[in-house]
């Protein structure tokens, strides 16, 4: 029993020891803070270069009408003090140690194409972790909406990028600096070992590319130049672009739109064959061309407002309904055609029928009236050819004069 009474209040001593000398080193840390933001900095190279990542934690929105994007970020910054240093064997062996917020001067971040044009603001709960070897460490969460150039000419296979554009402000005589910037990351779910690509999808989005690039801004003129362009310029900010690339995504585009369009344009040249029925091809195109003005007006109702020039697929059906009108008229052009036609043979027919029964007559008054004016010619044939007469060329005898007046006769 006494061990043990004797082993607790070891350990509170050591305890309250380990406690001392950590308020010892926090109050150390603050004092050296203080002392290094009121003093001339003359190392910038070593107290104000900044090293930084970028984490994105959430697409929570990409808006066409507005063309706005919202994220949120996970962001790690370190930089390094020399005026922070300790030495841990005069603080019980401490090397690590987290400060509140507020003691320690941290750089002044800003989203310079956000919507709203904010200043990073470091949650009170951000903890600031600092190593003996004065390097700072510290993780804040942002949340901020940028704005982006979407533009769906290529619908629905356009591309676009939005860009995130991080900048350290100056802070009296400290001029921030990235250096050495890690690349950014995509953890849009947890576990990050577990990657699953179904996160890449927001919407009608996929996620499909994320880079970043250090250069220069200009407050005056908005412009951003690339980071080995006038570094001398004290006016230039050092800033860092986070690009994120998407791609628009629709699963049921070509089940819903391409599909319906080959087949209505398979339909309309089909029903263009020849040994297919008139009323029967115009009235199947009229119903073709209803459905593809319903399909249309469904898709423009659908497409996306941020569009420079139509996109092909609206050409396409633009297309597609031309050549149903032209099947249309054509149609209708060789239903008339035949119409026509057929009225036309209809009256020679007719014409031929009336003309085939005045034959009939004249034929039937022929044999009633000239039966015996045939007889006589007959003979007189036959009395010809013995006497050796050319009846075809009748000659000027009485016999050929004779054959002569029998036939006129007969025929008329």
């Amino acid at each position: 029993m006494l061990r043990f009474v004797i082993g607790v209040l070891l350990c509170s001593f050591t305890k309250a020891d380990y406690r001392n000398a950590v308020e010892s080193l926090i109050s150390h840390v603050v004092k050296q803070s203080r002392q290094s933001r009121t003093s001339s900095i003359t190392d910038f190279n070593d107290s104000t270069n900044i090293g930084f990542k970028v984490y994105i934690r959430a697409i929570d929105e990409i808006n066409e009408f507005s063309s706005l994007m919202t994220m949120r970020f996970a962001l790690q910054i370190g930089w390094t003090n020399t005026d922070l240093r300790w030495n841990p064997e005069e603080f019980e062996g401490i090397r690590f140690v987290s400060v509140p917020r507020g003691f320690i001067w941290i750089p002044k971040l800003k989203v310079i194409n956000a919507f709203n044009d904010s200043i990073l603001s470091y949650s009170s709960r951000t903890p600031i972790s600092i190593w003996s070897i004065g390097y700072v460490f510290i993780t804040p969460v942002l949340q901020t909406t940028v704005s982006c150039l979407i533009d769906a000419s290529d619908y629905p296979k356009d591309e676009h990028e939005c860009s995130v554009i991080f900048a350290i402000l100056k802070d009296n005589d400290k001029r921030p600096l990235f250096s050495f910037p890690l690349p950014p990351e995509m953890r849009l779910y947890w576990p990050h070992e577990k990657v699953n690509d179904s996160k890449l999808y927001i919407g009608n989005w996929k996620l499909t590319g994320l880079s970043q690039a250090e250069k220069l801004y200009n407050p005056v003129t908005t412009a951003l130049y690339e980071n080995h362009k006038n570094k001398t310029d004290d006016n230039l900010l050092n800033v860092m672009e986070i690009k994120v690339k998407f791609q628009r995504h629709i699963a049921s585009f070509n089940l819903t739109i391409v599909i319906p369009l080959v087949l209505a344009t398979l339909l309309t040249i089909f029903l263009t064959a020849k040994w297919i029925s008139n009323l029967l091809a115009i009235a199947v195109l009229i119903i073709n061309l209803f459905v593809q003005f319903v399909s249309m007006n469904y898709m423009i109702l659908h497409f996306p407002p941020a569009a420079t020039k139509s996109p092909k697929i609206e050409k396409l059906y633009f297309t597609t309904i031309c050549m149903t009108f032209v099947a249309i008229s054509y149609r209708i052009f060789k239903q008339w055609h035949d119409v026509h036609v057929s009225q036309f043979d209809q009256e020679h027919k007719i014409v031929g029928q009336q003309e085939g029964r005045h034959m009939s007559l004249v034929v039937e008054n022929f044999r009633k009236r000239k039966l015996t004016t045939l007889f006589n010619w007959t003979a007189l044939n036959s009395v010809a050819f013995k006497l050796n007469l050319d009846v075809l060329t009748p000659q000027t005898n009485k016999v050929s004069r004779i054959h002569t007046a029998i036939t006129q006769d007969l025929l008329f």
